[in-house]
């Protein structure tokens, strides 16, 4: 039996929607569930509007209220015991385990962690902030203080998309639009620093997202369309699933 728990951005959601189908067809009567469910609220303040009110000169922050589903979806047959907890927007610095109560039960010596985080990082700070070694380090430090039982593979980040929607469409710093020649840099800079310190934290070497896509970027074909000439920065479904033939045969989970 192999315990599997990917813990990662809305990446790990679309690999999720993807498990049904494929164990369905080798057990078609097999049930399904989608647990731990929850709805995290992210308040981006926009600006301050000012205004007269009897005489009063009353200010008033106007906010940006945005929800993202959160979730873990389970499977488990004789071989496989899978769970996903995806996390919308989840970064590799800003990202806290402890959060979750499901995690701390995944903290023992039969189960394997796969965290899958760091896209939003690359996508979105580490152009701006250029603390690529540190972000690593308190990435790496956070998981194996939560994981210290377990056996732990880091799997890189997805690769950039070439072109994506922008989110932050009212307040740009929730999605900057920084170029992917730059974003395609910090991608080489993080996993380089991850396989570096997951060597020093006496890790093995983290499974390579670029080996299983055979691409170290993502073209506009390889995206669905929302619009007819905007992308947003997804995989088509069929993509994802080379990411679970490979967690699933991978040599460096182990079998218990």
């Amino acid at each position: 039996m192999k315990n599997i728990r990917i813990i990662g951005d809305s990446q790990t959601a679309k690999i999720s929607y993807l498990v049904a189908d494929y164990f369905r067809s080798n057990d078609p009567e097999h049930v399904f569930r989608d647990s731990h469910n929850k709805m995290t609220n992210n308040y981006f303040r926009i600006n301050k509007e000012t205004w007269m009110n009897e005489g009063k000169i009353i200010e008033e922050e106007i906010k940006m209220f945005i929800r993202y589903k959160e979730g873990v979806y389970s499977f488990v047959d004789d071989k496989y015991n899978l769970s996903l907890s995806y996390h919308p927007g989840a970064s590799a610095y800003s990202f806290q385990y402890y959060d979750y109560e499901h995690m701390s039960i995944w903290n023992n010596e039969k189960e394997n962690i796969v965290p899958f985080l760091g896209y939003v990082d690359i996508r979105n700070y580490l152009p701006r902030y250029k603390n690529t070694d540190d972000v690593v380090k308190m990435y790496i430090e956070k998981t194996l203080k939560q994981f210290d039982k377990a056996n732990v593979v880091f799997m890189e980040p997805l690769p950039q998309f070439i072109t994506y929607i922008i989110n932050g469409w009212v307040l740009n710093s929730s999605d900057p639009d920084i170029d992917f020649e730059t974003r395609y840099e910090y991608h080489y800079e993080f996993i380089e620093s991850l396989k570096k310190q997951s060597r020093y934290y006496g890790l093995q070497d983290p499974i390579s997202s670029i080996d299983i896509m055979k691409t170290d970027m993502i073209e506009p074909h390889m995206q669905p369309k929302k619009m007819p000439i905007i992308m947003n920065d997804h995989l088509k479904p069929h993509l994802y699933k080379p990411f679970l033939d490979e967690i699933l045969t991978n040599s460096k989970i182990k079998e218990f």
